[in-house]
């Protein structure tokens, strides 16, 4: 409710940046509440804005959230094509942070899609690139991912310490 009237408010005034910035949190709130379609419609807008504004920076914040949506539909190949745009500018931009996210999200569609070595090796790319940030957040969440693609292989063993590895970083 609040940030539908801070959107009207912004719409009134005219601040494009500001209307992409919550129009993008009102995207992940219906993500949050489990609305991929709602969340969906609101990161298509705000993508489609921040192409207008030209800050690619967000632009692949966008992609990348709106790949989560199609992704969690079982739309694969949009989600796909999603991530691609985004890895594309994401180079350009040399956002090293995102290019590890990036990976992450391909390693969830291939587990998604039944490919668990390719989605073993894209969680072991999205680690290693994680690792050179020094960013544990990004590390324990990828850790995680891959301990449930390597659980879905049967790689129980492996899966075990990536969970344990996974929660210690997180704490």
């Amino acid at each position: 409710q609040i940030e539908e009237e801070a959107l009207a408010l912004s719409r009134e005034i005219g601040d494009s940046e500001q209307m992409a910035t919550i129009i993008m949190n009102i995207g992940s709130l219906r993500e949050e509440s489990g609305d991929p379609e709602g969340m969906i419609s609101r990161y298509t807008e705000a993508l489609d804005l921040q192409r207008s504004l030209k800050d690619r920076s967000e632009q692949v914040r966008c992609l990348i959230s709106l790949s989560r949506g199609e992704a969690s539909l079982g739309r694969l190949e949009s989600a796909t094509g999603r991530l691609s745009e985004a890895a594309q500018i994401a180079d350009e931009i040399q956002n090293s942070e995102a290019l590890a996210q990036i990976l992450s999200e391909q390693g969830q569609i291939a587990l998604a899609s039944g490919d668990l070595p390719h989605a073993i090796a894209l969680q072991e790319r999205a680690i290693e690139r994680w690792r050179q940030e020094g960013r544990e957040d990004g590390l324990a969440e990828c850790r995680f991912r891959m301990a449930v693609a390597q659980e879905s292989s049967g790689e129980y063993a492996a899966a075990r310490e990536k969970f344990r590895r996974a929660f210690v970083a997180s704490a």
